[in-house]
Order: structure tokens, then C-alpha cells, then sequence
């Protein structure tokens, strides 16, 4: 049996992570990766958890697809010292299919397993088991080890760990699947958050009205990603509460889950209504907004201010609000 590899995007996956360790066989090497935004959980289980051999915690620097880049990097360097060892990528981010793909062309033994599931037809995820990206075209010669060794390169980082024991093969707990015509939470329904109706008109939104339209945007699993984007709309201090709810309430999570749009485009043009609607601003004008991000990027952010600027309504002071509200937006906006 070959050994392997677990390496854990703990950002995406959140507590899932703890059924991923406990059932792992003992020879098994898992590398947890997260950032300052890790959830209050991974904190406990660093501080209090007796840590199983070969288990290892990563911190790595924060940013827009910070983790990402750094998990990747690290399955390089591992790709070039293992080259026999299967690696497993554990994350609900689907842009990690590339690089997956791209080792598999290298005759890697390399997988993505993930928890979330699109439900073909409609805009929502529903938790299922774990999918494995791209089986088909995995390889299973064994005499291109070496093309695999010389296209990782070398790079300047060490993971080690070491153990032989083994368990059986690792397996996650299944949740139970959402039915289609199932309400996305009692706590949810119409008559406490009803749907929202941007118009000129409308007033200002509620607070609670603000959290049920991010869910539309993003999962609210990611538990770090619903404390960014909590943070950019009530401010840091303000969003505890709302956090707290997420963070403590699982079968709120749940249901708050079943509201995101399976479209990106239309994630990121809800997003940003609800930031304008939340600061009784016109949400008309969120379309023009995505045309500004689609063609300058958030890294520019003189030419995107210029651009808002020039192509807002109003004012320039107006046009300047505008901006100021939906800049803390930009460094979540590419992880939607």
C-alpha cells in the first residue's frame, strides 16, 4: 500500500478537518494549512488536542489565495522528495482542480477530495461525500517517476514526518443531502429575512437582511471567508455577533449553506448589491461595478479608483463613498 500525503486547505473544509484526522491511517502524513483567520476550533486542538504522530500545523501568510499558493507550493517540494507517495488535497476551493491536473499529466498520484457537491440545475451546494476529481485520467504506470521528480523542481522548504504503522483507508462521514424543494432554514424562511427587491426606493437593509444575502455569495461553511465578509460590511467589532452565530451554530451553517448561488458572476454582483443596499446606496449600479473588476482586477487599485471615478454616477464625492464602501470587498472578491 503506498503511503501517503494529506494536506488540508483547513480555510475551506473548516471542522470537517477533525473527521479527516481521526480516521487517517497511522502512516498516513497530514499537514494542516491556516492562516491568522483559522476557526476557534483548530485554535483549541493546537492549544489542547493530543497531536497524532505525523501530524504537522502550517501557518501560512494571509492574502487573496494566499493559502492556496503555499499548500501548492509545499505539494511541490513533497512531489520532488516522494515521488512514489499518493498526496491528497482536502478543500472545498475548485481552483485547485488545475494544479491537480497538471501533476496527473506528470504521472503524479495525486487527488482532490472535497465536501461540497453542485446540484446540476440549481443554484445551491448540498454537503455529500467527498468527490474525487479527474479519477478517470489518473495514471497508474509506475516508470515516469522521474519526469514527475524533474517537473517539481526544488524549493527551499521541509516538511518530515515519519511512521509505517497502518489503519484502514481513510473515510469521511457523510452528511445528509438537502432535498431540492427543502427550505434553506426555519430561522431563514420568507417571514423573518424575506427575499430581497432592490429598488431606488428601498430602505436601507437590515442587518439581518445583509447576512442572508452574503450566504448567496459565499459558504457559509468557510468560516473564514464569512468573518471577512461580515467585517468589511458591519466592521470588525459589529460583526461578532453575527459571527458567533455561524462560528458556534452548525445546523445553521447548514441551512444558511443551501442560499449559494452555484454561478460566480452572479455571487460577486450580489455581493456587491447587498454591500450598496446595506449603505443605502443605489444597488444599480453593482453591474458596472463587476464590469470595472472584470476588466481592471483588484490588484490595480489606483486604476480601479480611477475607474470608479470616471464611470460612477454622481458626484465626485459620491462616486468616492461609492468606492470606499466596496473596497474592503476586493480582497475576498477572487476566493467567491
Amino acid at each position: 500500500m503506498k503511503k501517503r500525503y494529506i494536506l488540508i486547505d483547513s480555510e475551506n473544509i473548516q471542522n470537517r478537518m477533525f473527521e479527516i484526522i481521526d480516521n487517517a491511517r497511522k502512516s498516513d502524513r497530514i499537514i494542516i494549512f491556516y492562516t491568522v483567520y483559522h476557526s476557534g476550533r483548530l485554535e483549541e486542538y493546537m492549544k489542547g488536542h493530543k497531536i497524532r504522530k505525523n501530524t504537522e500545523f502550517v501557518e501560512c501568510m494571509a492574502g487573496t489565495n494566499a493559502l492556496d499558493v503555499q499548500l501548492i507550493g509545499v505539494l511541490s517540494y513533497l512531489i520532488q522528495k516522494h515521488p512514489d507517495y499518493r498526496f491528497v488535497i482536502y478543500s472545498n476551493d475548485k481552483g485547485y482542480h488545475i494544479p491537480v491536473r497538471y501533476w496527473q499529466t506528470h504521472n503524479v498520484d495525486v487527488e482532490f477530495e472535497s465536501f461540497l457537491t453542485p446540484v446540476v440545475g440549481a443554484e445551491k451546494f448540498v454537503f455529500d461525500s467527498p468527490i474525487v476529481i479527474n479519477e478517470k485520467e489518473k495514471t497508474k504506470s509506475k516508470k515516469k517517476k522521474k519526469s514527475a521528480k524533474a517537473a517539481a523542481g526544488t524549493l527551499a522548504q521541509t516538511v518530515t514526518a515519519e511512521s509505517d504503522d497502518t489503519k484502514p483507508e481513510l473515510t469521511v462521514v457523510d452528511t445528509k443531502p438537502v432535498e431540492e424543494n427543502e427550505t434553506p432554514a426555519e430561522e431563514t424562511s420568507e417571514e423573518l429575512i424575506p427575499e430581497i427587491l432592490y429598488s431606488e426606493d428601498d430602505t436601507k437593509m437590515t442587518d439581518e437582511q445583509y447576512v442572508y444575502e452574503i450566504c448567496h455569495s459565499i459558504q457559509a461553511s468557510d468560516l473564514a471567508m464569512v468573518y471577512r465578509v461580515l467585517s468589511a460590511g458591519f466592521g470588525v467589532e459589529n460583526s461578532k455577533t453575527a459571527y458567533n452565530r455561524f462560528k458556534k451554530d452548525p445546523d445553521y451553517r447548514m441551512k444558511m449553506e443551501q442560499l449559494y448561488y452555484a454561478d460566480k458572476d452572479k455571487r460577486v454582483n450580489t455581493l456587491m448589491r447587498a454591500a450598496l443596499r446595506y449603505n443605502s446606496m443605489d444597488a444599480g449600479v453593482a453591474d458596472e461595478i463587476c464590469r470595472i473588476l472584470d476588466e481592471k482586477g483588484t490588484d490595480n487599485m489606483q486604476q480601479v479608483y480611477l475607474s470608479f471615478i470616471q464611470r460612477m454616477p454622481g458626484t465626485v464625492a459620491e462616486r468616492q463613498a461609492i468606492y470606499k464602501v466596496i473596497k474592503p470587498y476586493f480582497s475576498v472578491l477572487n476566493n467567491i
